[in-house]
């Protein structure tokens, strides 16, 4: 590969881990640390590695859990995290405890990887829900993948 078409990432020399979150699946990547100390040049050999996402889609707990959309000092919203592992397009539903949507989040032609979706405790119509426990799901290409609760305090 080009000089040119290498990415680099400085960090600080005592970072004993370095994320990156935008990785594809199934593609060749090549990885090599270059460090410079007291003006000399040093770099490790170049390592390749090939980044499979996991086979399986996750919908994970939703954070903070509980949550409250307008208390004082509390979380405004909670944060909804899930994993696909194919391009495909995705929903997540959230119903109240009786099973009656709520709000509904679309997200098409999605490459493989972990997304969020950030819920401010309103429906539909943009009004503001009451307290209760509610369910939300992860819907990927039109198969149910999981469902998990959350609560929301006022």
């Amino acid at each position: 590969m080009p000089a040119s078409e290498w990415e680099f990432l400085s960090v600080d020399y005592d970072l004993n881990n370095y994320i990156i979150n935008d990785f594809k699946s199934e593609v060749d990547y090549k990885f090599k640390l270059v460090a410079i100390f007291d003006g000399v040049w040093m770099e490790s050999d170049t390592k390749i590695v090939t980044i499979a996402i996991s086979e399986v889609n996750k919908l994970y707990q939703n954070y903070p859990n509980p949550f409250n959309p307008s208390g004082a000092g509390r979380s405004p919203s909670t944060t909804i995290e899930y994993l696909i592992n194919k391009t495909g397009d995705a929903t997540i539903r959230i119903y109240n405890i009786r099973g009656k949507l709520i709000r509904e989040y679309h997200k098409y032609h999605l490459e493989p990887g972990k997304y969020s979706y950030i819920w401010d405790g309103k429906d539909n119509h943009n009004r503001k829900i009451t307290s209760g426990v509610y369910i939300y799901s992860l819907n990927f290409n039109k198969k149910n993948i999981k469902v998990r609760k959350m609560v929301l305090n006022k």
